[in-house]
């Protein structure tokens, strides 16, 4: 194991965000680097509510997509392009499943979803962060997505 990518001796910030997928949610989340600095590391949690104490619900396979958008984006993307993605996991059976990435200066939207996207689901989005960011969830509707810088 790469002791560098799991070591997580580093101040984070936490951001939390409750939703469910069914209510395709895009959070927005700004980056600013230090001065000194080109790139941030993120990691972004992605849970499902644990299913062990319901046998008719079964755990869905999750998965989540990082895209970079322009830096005054205030509504949400309808169309998406796969060049424009700059992180993105595999969808897997977990209860949680993490995304470690190294993010430049800019504005991002994190879209967790499940397999099936008409598959209704309960989750919880953590983002940690090392410097406080600024964050939200876009409600909008807006256009395509371009390219950023």
């Amino acid at each position: 194991m790469n002791q560098t990518e799991a070591s997580f001796a580093k101040t984070w910030h936490e951001s939390s965000f409750k939703s469910s997928f069914a209510e395709k949610h895009q959070y927005r989340l700004d980056i600013r680097t230090r001065y000194f600095e080109d790139r941030e590391d993120v990691v972004i949690q992605l849970s499902q509510r644990d299913t062990r104490s319901i046998p008719e619900m079964k755990n869905k396979k999750i998965g989540l997509s990082i895209f970079q958008v322009e830096l005054n984006r205030k509504h949400r993307i309808v169309n998406f392009d796969d060049h424009d993605v700059v992180g993105r996991s595999d969808f897997r059976f977990r209860k949680h499943i993490f995304l470690r990435v190294s993010l430049a200066n800019g504005r991002y939207l994190i879209v967790p979803k499940t397999e099936d996207p008409d598959e209704p689901r309960d989750f919880l989005l953590r983002v940690y962060t090392e410097q406080k960011p600024k964050y939200g969830f876009l409600k909008e509707v807006g256009t395509k997505l371009s390219t950023a810088g």
